[in-house]
């Protein structure tokens, strides 16, 4: 008897946390970066979007942005919460979302000039709740970014030569002007 009473409680406490933890609201971050083929000197934004899928409010959130290797952070903003920039990307807390509510957090950053082309970027960003996430699967996201090559430059001729040549095709078409008249 004390057996079943044993495993009767167990089972009324195991499906109270589960109808806790399903009362958890679900929070997700998604990270894109753009340009995705930057150039040596190009600003690349990292830009995160943050959702509260519910149910329930979210409150003091904290959202980050890390910036991969090689960049210079420019600016940061956002549209939620207390920003606090740093050297290796951007911090946003006290964020409170309710349930369907949103917001982004963005990390603009300048490309080395010596960058070499073909090396892949890749910037993280995190959500850390305060309250338990039903889903931390969705809490981590990365975008990558691959350096292009600066395009080839097109051969050109300098000013003077570029007035020889005007110079000399002018004097072919005198020539040959002077052999039609005399031809004729």
């Amino acid at each position: 008897m004390k057996f079943l009473a044993g495993l009767a409680l167990g089972l009324l406490l195991s499906l109270g946390a589960t109808a806790a933890a399903a009362q958890n609201p679900d929070v997700s971050v998604t990270l894109t970066a753009s340009p995705q083929s930057p150039m040596p000197g190009d600003t690349i934004e990292f830009k995160a979007v943050v959702t509260n899928h519910g149910p329930g409010q979210v409150t003091d959130l904290v959202a980050q942005i890390w910036l991969p290797a090689g960049l210079t952070p420019n600016s940061t903003k956002t549209n939620a919460g207390m920003m606090n920039p740093n050297a290796t990307g951007a911090i946003v807390s006290q964020v409170t979302l309710g349930e369907g509510q949103g917001f982004t957090l963005t990390a603009d950053a300048v490309l080395s000039p010596g960058a070499v082309p073909g090396t892949v970027l890749m910037g993280d960003a995190e959500i850390r709740p305060s309250a338990p996430d039903r889903d931390l699967a969705n809490n981590r996201a990365t975008a990558t970014a691959t350096i292009a090559a600066p395009p080839t430059p097109v051969p050109t001729l300098t000013e003077w030569a570029m007035i020889l040549l005007g110079a000399l095709l002018a004097g072919g078409a005198v020539l040959q002007l002077e052999r039609r008249r005399r031809a004729i």
